[in-house]
């Protein structure tokens, strides 16, 4: 029962985990670019074999860690009792995402892309949940 809960959990994260370090390096750069824009076409199914282990552990490995500073700070977010104290929350929440990624050896774009390729691939997804699972 558990392993169901810790899988719909990092499920639930996954589905979340494509906004917040997406927004969280466009505040930092302030760039227009759409990071994973350059991911795998539409509709490839094969978008797993182009996903090396190596990346697929390093993803899982920062979605476990990003699903935990989310999960952590959420309800404190919500719990703010000012707009400014929020924002204060929501910043430090990305921050440490962003960190989480690159601690991987990650860079945001990379995680992103692989990210949104779990959208498209049910194989990946499957690889990537489970490598977030895999005990460290």
């Amino acid at each position: 029962m558990t392993s169901f809960k810790t899988t719909l959990l990092l499920a639930t994260m996954l589905a979340a985990a494509v906004s917040w370090p997406v927004a969280a390096q466009q505040a930092r750069s302030g760039s227009g670019t759409s990071p994973g824009a350059a991911g795998a076409p539409p509709g490839t199914g094969g978008a797993s074999a182009q996903v090396s282990d190596a990346t697929v552990q390093k993803t899982g490995a920062a979605l476990r860690q990003v699903a935990g500073i989310q999960q952590e700070l959420s309800q404190r977010i919500q719990e703010a009792p000012s707009p400014e104290q929020r924002q204060s929350l929501v910043e430090r929440a990305s921050q440490a995402a962003v960190q989480a990624i690159n601690n991987q050896g990650l860079s945001v774009d990379e995680y992103n892309r692989v990210i949104q390729l779990t959208q498209l691939d049910e194989n990946l997804k499957q690889r990537v949940l489970a490598a977030a699972q895999a005990p460290r």
